[in-house]
């Protein structure tokens, strides 16, 4: 469990030679351990270049700056390895499509406050986390960005039973065909995610006419950058805005980054007297897992839930 199954599958594609083969490998330092690994050995393998921007886990008054002349220095070297090709009219365009995908899912996560979608959860778990972390700004991005949320607009209310159990998901869901189990939640259990810790959009609007520091902030107001603190802070607000009656938390083998604080979390959660289940699983392989515990200490957990005051 020195990695988790993500990162074990992304080292058998590069050692492979599966993956397309990079020209140039670029990260920070946040969310992951692992990955720097990776990295590391995919730039030897490839004997490509490996450019590494760090974030501070303390903020400082110059915090800012720091990463700021990271990314400067960075795009210039790339400027050195690929040609002079982001202009600034190219900078305003990119940051334009940017800024419009951002506003289309911040009006997505606004109507899910109003009211739980009638859509498969595991579609809800990704459109933001995929469109907003993984994808090119784009025009045609930009305009599927606002079709989901216009479509999304027209549907009514899943609201299900009487005894609907709102729960706030953190960190990833199972990222495996496991169909029977969420139709098992929603069907039997009467549960609805009302939101996804990955589906936040916390940065600011982009700035085209400061584009390095922009982006900057950026990365800095990410919410899993810094103390616990922070993300706490970020997950508190959000329960309370989807009225989550409790919280369920998965903790993925191997992702020291983003659960070695589990129990913290858990007291914290106890402290404001919310419910907080945490499942000690694998997301990415299914023959690792055990459903039926996994169900037995749901049930259990939506008792608690339920239970009278």
């Amino acid at each position: 469990r020195d990695s988790c199954t993500f990162q074990l599958g992304a080292l058998a594609g590069i050692f492979d030679r599966i993956l397309p083969e990079p020209e140039v490998m670029l990260r920070a330092n946040h969310s992951c351990v692992g990955r720097e690994k990776q990295f590391q050995s995919a730039s030897m393998l490839y004997g490509k270049p490996y450019h590494y921007i760090d974030l501070p886990n303390h903020f400082v008054g110059t915090t800012e700056d720091y990463v700021t002349q990271q990314i400067e220095e960075l795009f210039h070297k790339l400027e050195r390895q690929f040609g002079p090709k982001a202009t600034p009219s190219r900078i305003e365009e990119v940051f334009a499509h940017s800024n419009r995908m951002r506003e289309n899912c911040l009006k997505l996560n606004e109507l899910r406050k109003q009211r739980i979608l009638p859509v498969d959860p595991r579609t809800m778990f990704f459109i933001i986390p995929v469109i907003a972390g993984y994808l090119e700004p784009s025009q045609q991005l930009a305009d599927l960005t606002e079709k989901i949320y216009q479509e999304f607009a027209t549907l009514g209310e899943n609201a299900g039973p009487e005894e609907v159990c709102r729960l706030f998901l953190m960190l990833a869901p199972f990222l495996f065909p496991s169909q029977p189990f969420y139709d098992w939640l929603e069907k039997e259990m009467g549960v609805r995610f009302v939101f996804e810790e990955q589906s936040h959009i916390y940065w600011r609007a982009l700035d085209p006419a400061d584009p390095f520091r922009s982006l900057a902030r950026k990365c800095l107001d990410m919410d899993w950058v810094g103390p616990l603190s922070r993300r706490m802070a970020a997950a508190d607000r959000l329960v309370d805005a989807y009225q989550a009656h409790g919280v369920l938390f998965t903790s993925i083998w191997g992702c020291r980054h983003l659960i070695g604080g589990v129990q913290l979390v858990r007291k914290h959660f106890a402290q404001r007297g919310i419910p907080f289940l945490n499942l000690d699983v694998d997301l990415g392989d299914e023959r690792s897992v055990d459903f039926a515990s996994i169900q037995s200490r749901i049930e259990e957990f939506l008792e608690i839930i339920r239970r009278p005051l």
